[in-house]
């Protein structure tokens, strides 16, 4: 853009020869003849520099000067005096009231061009500054009420989070954000990095869950001088997003770093992550190791969801309606009360992030100042492909697993998504899709049934499973002790149903354990056995898995599985399946052991104890008894396959398992559940033990 010059001066001479030596300036040159035509010209358009003169008829330059320098409109206006005076005096009167420069008469052309060049580009050099000036403030604005957001309201629940942040932010310690995904964690952690005492340093952002052997050198490098973000963070705060997904090599480095840092540093730096998954339950997992998690957990802050502070929701839709309607060019100012009260009736499985992208989208479409939801847009929850979502049910291993209702058929189902960070994991990509092939070519009523499978739009892979209402083996026998032989029979038999079809199709399961069989009630059927999870599903001509490493878990892998020499064949489930048979007979591990490396040498070369030794609550036949002992065979041939081992459970003398005993266990569970709020599919498996045993 041309700049704008203004030359004020009552001789016409002198307005001309300045217009003609300033032709080459690159200037638009405009001029007028006394003062207060000035005033009126800079009253309609703002020049970028006045060449003024001083002695004038009427309102003399210093007036004008005076008058356009006490305008906030032009006072940013720079001005040249033109003067033949050549007193000191004049010159200092002329630079008080806010000229920046003087051209003496009569004029010398290359003088004047200098003059005036030099203030065109200091004159554009401010206006710019002036600008980014602005947009900083106005990001910073932006910037401020996005953080502020999830933070808005006065539910008991947001409330207490403020307190929280209050007294985190006033200390030192760590912290450990704990919620669901999409509660505001990332602006919450924004926000306790504005208001600490490390302020001044950066708030550097890792995404834990994309780390890998690549990159991880970038992030946290082995010379604490060297480039990473660990290094950047110094004097700021480091925040971890999914801080439970790094590997435990990178747990040791990341304390390793710190303990260097805080012993040779004498700047500060906050660490602050945020999991949505159950710390303490990685912790006993051994998924986390004990100087990490004292690391990062001085201070642990739960974020609540948006649907336990549904009476937030009119304050944080009218702050999204402010923050994106003037982005949409839309006179929206408010949120009607029917749309408030539609929204307080749904649960919110995106929380705070599915808000704002609702509002969003209404606001693009809409035509009133007053902003309308109606119940159709909440879509019942977030789609994915033919389904939509209504609330997590699980999360773990490769992904999370959800809740969700077909939007034609209303068929209520069970959705396992794949992160499109795990995707960059070769592996456990490969491991999705055994698992949804292995599933999809599995037809026995025993196995837990695939509906769909297919990708979403931010990279991640999904598929659909019949929605089982019950419980696993794990939770049953941690929640209620247990099982009679009677029932255990009962559960052994449909296990085996479920793996002689995969062993003739060739496939091994590698990881029976009581969490992946599923007790549900099926009307009219009881106790119907479901057999889940085939993430490491082996196809028995296949030895691509041999470079995977240990598989499996430790308490429930056959000797095999722990020789990364040996093959893996059908009988690899059955020495699993009879160490699920110890689990729910007796309520413990066929070995009790602290370390992967005991479980490995017991399994390899202790013999397993009869299982009447593990129980004194019921009385074991002595055919079950010498039936789990030879599944549990260390030479693989030597045990049953699963139809001979289904054959001789049905010879095993003992009562069936009948229809009214297992009837009356489901009526009593459900009523427990009831009573006490604990429905199965509807809560993550790690937090319902949790709270479990902490009750």
């Amino acid at each position: 853009m041309r700049s704008t010059l203004l030359i004020v001066d009552d001789t016409p001479v002198n307005r001309v020869i300045l217009k003609q030596a300033l032709t080459n300036s690159g200037a638009d040159i405009y001029t007028c003849e006394s003062g207060e035509e000035a005033l009126k010209f800079v009253e309609k358009t703002i020049p970028d520099l006045i060449l003024l003169d001083i002695s004038m008829p009427g309102i003399d330059g210093f007036e004008v000067c005076k008058r356009i320098k006490t305008n906030e409109h032009t006072q940013d206006i720079p001005i040249i005096f033109l003067s033949a005076l050549e007193e000191v005096s004049t010159k200092v009167k002329g630079f008080d009231l806010g000229a920046v420069d003087y051209i003496t008469k009569p004029f010398n052309v290359k003088e004047v061009n200098a003059r005036v060049k030099t203030q065109l580009t200091i004159s554009s050099l401010q206006q710019e500054m002036r600008h980014k000036i602005k947009v900083t403030e106005e990001i910073l604005k932006e910037e401020k009420a996005r953080q502020d957001g999830p933070l808005l309201g006065n539910s008991p629940a947001v409330k207490e989070l403020r307190q929280k942040i209050e007294l985190a932010s006033s200390s030192n310690d760590n912290i450990l954000l704990y919620s669901d995904s999409g509660c505001g964690e990332e602006n919450i952690a924004r926000t306790i990095h504005k208001r600490s005492s490390t302020n001044g340093g950066g708030f550097i952002y890792v995404n834990c869950s994309q780390i890998n052997k690549k990159n991880w050198h970038t992030i946290i490098n082995d010379d604490p001088s060297g480039e990473s973000k660990f290094n950047l963070a110094i004097g700021g705060t480091l925040y971890l997003d999914h801080a439970s997904e790094l590997s435990i090599i990178l747990q040791v480095k990341f304390f390793t770093a710190y303990e260097y840092f805080r012993h040779t540093s004498n700047r500060g730096m906050r660490i602050i992550c945020h999991s949505t998954k159950n710390i303490e339950s990685q912790l006993k997992s051994k998924k986390i190791i004990q100087s990490f998690y004292d690391l990062i957990s001085s201070r642990l802050i739960h974020i609540p969801s948006l649907a336990k502070r549904k009476e937030d929701l009119a304050v944080l839709a009218e702050h999204y309606i402010k923050g994106m309607s003037s982005l949409y060019g839309k006179n929206v100012n408010s949120i009607s009360p029917e749309s408030i009260e539609i929204m307080s009736n749904y649960q919110w499985p995106g929380n705070l992030r599915e808000l704002k992208n609702i509002i969003e989208r209404q606001l693009v479409i809409s035509h009133d100042s007053i902003l309308n939801i109606p119940e159709s847009a909440l879509n019942k929850g977030e789609g994915v492909g033919g389904y939509h979502l209504i609330n997590k049910i699980a999360s773990g291993g490769m992904g999370e697993v959800w809740k969700a209702e077909h939007r034609f058929i209303s068929r209520l189902a069970a959705i396992k998504f794949i992160s499109s960070q795990e995707v960059s994991n070769r592996q456990n990509l490969a491991s999705f899709f055994r698992e949804a092939q292995a599933t999809a070519n599995l037809s026995s009523p025993h196995t837990v049934s695939l509906f769909d499978f297919g990708t979403r739009e931010n990279g991640s892979f999904y598929y659909v499973m019949e929605l089982l209402q019950g419980l696993d083996l794990s939770e049953m026998i941690d929640c209620h002790g247990s099982v009679s032989p009677q029932r255990a029979v009962h559960f052994l038999k449909q296990c085996c149903y479920s793996l002689i079809e995969a062993h003739e199709k060739g496939l091994v399961h590698r990881d029976i354990k009581p969490a992946n069989i599923f007790a549900c009630r099926l009307e009219p059927h009881y106790d119907f056995i479901k057999l889940l999870d085939f993430g490491i599903v082996k196809e028995l001509n296949n030895t691509d898995h041999v470079s995977e490493g240990l598989v499996g878990t430790p308490p429930f892998m056959s000797p095999e599985m722990f020789d990364k020499n040996a093959s893996i064949d059908a009988k690899s489930d059955i020495y699993s399946l009879a160490c699920v048979a110890y689990f729910i007979l007796g309520d413990k591990y066929l070995f009790e052991s602290k370390s992967i490396k005991e479980y490995c040498y017991k399994h390899l070369n202790s013999a397993p104890p009869p299982i009447r030794k593990f129980t004194d609550d019921f009385e074991i036949p002595t055919t079950l008894e010498n039936l789990l002992l030879r599944c549990l065979n260390k030479t693989p041939n030597k045990r049953p396959s699963a139809i001979e081992l289904l054959s001789e459970l049905m010879e095993i003398d003992v009562a069936p398992w009948s229809y009214k005993e297992a009837k009356e266990w489901w009526h009593e569970y459900d009523y427990e559940i009831k009573n006490k709020k604990r429905l199965a599919d509807y809560k993550d498996i790690e937090t319902q033990l949790l709270e479990t045993r902490q009750a």
